[in-house]
């Protein structure tokens, strides 16, 4: 070990001898870079060297080698020496003896790969990109790599093309890959017609031209064979300038993954930057051939994808689409989703169909938008739309369609009819509302939305009951989801009853203990905190009650909690309130602190409240009995000593 670390330490005299003649490191900063060196070397020749000691030893390099650049340029030294490359090529060595450790780290792979690029080695990118590729063929990110190198670095494009080729016929199934493989070509056929704009080959306009030529042609994928191609260059420029590839590519993507959406939405994202480029036409027409033959009747995905790639396509012709006006494409996008519904009528594209509208009513006025984009100051407050006006037509048109919805041949999501409930209460269609009620009646989100509504007290009850025995009959208590709703419903109905001025306060009270008895009764399922949810409800009745100054039923009320049993001991955090609203009154807060012992005589803090309390208001007789009761009743007495041992401190 002693003899390979010195091998290491006399091969770096070269370059700490150049460093210290040129005045970038001192005596004493060699000797601490050797002593530094000296410690990571022992610890990578170790027989089971950790990936920390060589992420350590990488950093520090780097460091160092960054201290070097810097005084290089402060003191202004041009002269080149041996220390100059010695760095870097450490850090690639250090990488290097990482790698071959430790094999299978991508995360090492992936950082050698990194630092020399960023450094410009190139030689050592090619290299370790390759080797990466021969032992990790599966990972298509090292494919990705290698071939954005030789096109972007190294300027190669019959290099890269081949890189993704092989990788493609090595995973024929990643989505990314593919996308990838087109967004290169796509790169690569931008860059041909800008170099012929500049050059004055062809106008700006000369790769629209090309473009509406392939679009006519876009069925002719075999490229070399076409009739009328005279000469090996015309099948070239057919191939590669009229944008073919692109689709002979989407091809054959399309073929090797017939039912992925992911594949289609890797796709779009690769090519809709190109829409406002000289590709932009022939990049527009592969997107939309790819999403209309998605949703053809033919050939629609197996994989239960068919609803995405309706909304995929759906969505990318409302954006760049050959609309003249938003309010055009909106209407478009309608009758394509109503072509969808019935093409797919399952719930979940009636879910998709709604967010869409549901989106496009939440948007801005498409007049304010095209002033907007025009540069002029939209108005603070947009006043609500008349029918008869172009923006009340556009409403109008949505919230038919939204309507339209509730037709649907399929039972539709609860949050579908949630959303549309959730629209129809913020337009105050009533009639919608309604209707959504009666399709989910136990639905708790829709219930709450009719209880904002304005309704009767006694619809209100009536409404509270009918969901709450539907919600039951669902099983909406299995689930997180229906647990924290009706919750949210049921105290949003508690908080209507506290505002109601024609309910008593006894009406109050016999509500929020019908609601403790409710949750009590049938909150008893796995991940359900009932005694929280009594607690909050129980609290919460009592810190009302006092905020009404009445004491009389804050009383009453407590008491009746006390007695009724449901729940058979009250939880201790309404004892604690209790005493806590009424501190001024040291009779009451004594006998409240005693039917809390009784109830939770192994709790430390309720007897030294109780302590604390005689002491401040009672006797020595009473406190010295209530210290008898604690030591009697608590489990450790000596940590309840201690603490009032403390207490009196």
């Amino acid at each position: 070990m002693a003899d390979q670390v010195q091998r290491q330490l006399e091969a770096m005299v070269p370059e700490l001898e150049d460093l210290e003649d040129r005045g970038l490191l001192n005596a004493d900063e060699v000797r601490a870079v050797v002593a530094k060196r000296r410690d990571f070397e022992y610890l990578l020749q170790r027989r089971s060297p950790r990936k920390e000691d060589f992420l350590r030893y990488i950093e520090y390099e780097m460091s160092l080698e960054k201290l070097r650049v810097k005084r290089k340029k402060r003191k202004g030294i041009k002269l080149r020496g041996v220390a100059d490359q010695a760095g870097k090529r450490r850090i690639h060595q250090i990488f290097e003896r990482a790698i071959r450790r430790f094999r299978g780290d991508l995360e090492l792979v992936r950082s050698a790969v990194s630092f020399s690029t960023k450094v410009k080695a190139h030689g050592v990118t090619n290299k370790r990109l390759g080797e990466a590729m021969k032992l990790y063929p599966r990972e298509v990110g090292f494919w990705i790599a290698a071939a954005t190198f030789h096109f972007r670095v190294q300027n190669d494009m019959p290099s890269a093309r081949a890189v993704m080729q092989t990788g493609l016929r090595i995973n024929k199934e990643s989505a990314k890959l593919w996308a990838e493989y087109l967004r290169l070509e796509a790169l690569f056929l931008y860059q041909l017609r800008r170099r012929r704009v500049v050059l004055g080959i062809d106008k700006e306009d000369g790769g629209t031209q090309a473009a509406d030529a392939a679009i006519e042609e876009r069925n002719e994928l075999e490229a070399g064979a076409a009739a009328g191609v005279a000469s090996e260059d015309d099948a070239r420029n057919e191939v590669l300038y009229k944008g073919k590839l692109l689709q002979i590519v989407l091809k054959n993507a399309v073929v090797a993954l017939p039912g992925s959406f992911e594949l289609r939405r890797e796709i779009c994202d690769a090519l809709e930057p190109f829409l406002g480029s000289l590709v932009g036409p022939l990049a527009h027409d592969v997107i939309s051939s790819m999403w209309r033959d998605a949703t053809s009747s033919d050939k629609v995905p197996h994989d239960g994808a068919a609803e995405r790639c309706w909304e995929g396509r759906i969505r990318f012709e409302f954006r760049h689409g050959k609309a003249d006006s938003v309010s055009s494409a909106e209407e478009a996008a309608l009758e394509m989703f109503q072509e969808a519904t019935d093409a797919v009528p399952t719930p979940l594209m009636f879910r998709l169909a709604a967010n869409f509208i549901i989106a496009r009513l939440e948007a801005e006025d498409p007049a304010e938008e095209t002033a907007a984009s025009a540069g002029r100051k939209r108005p603070r407050r947009r006043a609500a739309a008349s029918e008869g006006s172009p923006e009340g037509a556009r409403r109008a048109a949505l919230e038919r369609a939204l309507e339209k919805l509730l037709d649907a041949p399929v039972a539709l999501e609860h949050a579908t009819l949630c959303m549309i409930a959730k629209q129809a209460a913020e337009g105050g269609n009533a009639a919608v509302l309604a209707r959504c009620h009666e399709m989910s009646p136990g639905n708790p989100r829709i219930a709450e939305l009719m209880l904002d509504q304005g309704v009767k007290r006694k619809q209100a009850d009536n409404l509270l009951q009918r969901t709450l025995a539907a919600f039951l009959a669902e099983g909406g208590m299995t689930t997180a989801e229906g647990r924290a709703d009706v919750e949210a419903f049921y105290m949003h109905y508690l908080e209507l009853c506290i505002a109601d001025s024609k309910l008593s306060g006894k009406d109050v009270v016999a509500r929020f203990h019908s609601a403790i008895k409710w949750f009590h009764l049938e909150g008893k399922v796995d991940g359900f905190d009932v005694q929280g949810r009594i607690a909050s409800l129980a609290t919460g009745l009592l810190a009302w009650l006092a905020t009404a100054h009445d004491a009389a039923l804050l009383d009453s009320a407590f008491a009746q909690l006390e007695s009724s049993n449901i729940p058979p001991v009250l939880p201790k955090e309404v004892f604690w309130k209790m005493t806590e609203l009424r501190e001024d009154e040291p009779p009451a807060v004594r006998a409240i602190l005693r039917k809390a012992t009784l109830a939770f005589p192994d709790d430390e803090d309720l007897w030294l409240a109780s302590i604390a309390l005689e002491r401040k208001h009672g006797d020595l007789v009473a406190e010295k009995a209530v210290l008898i009761r604690a030591m009697q009743s608590v489990a450790d007495r000596e940590a309840l000593l201690n603490r009032i041992s403390r207490a009196e401190c």
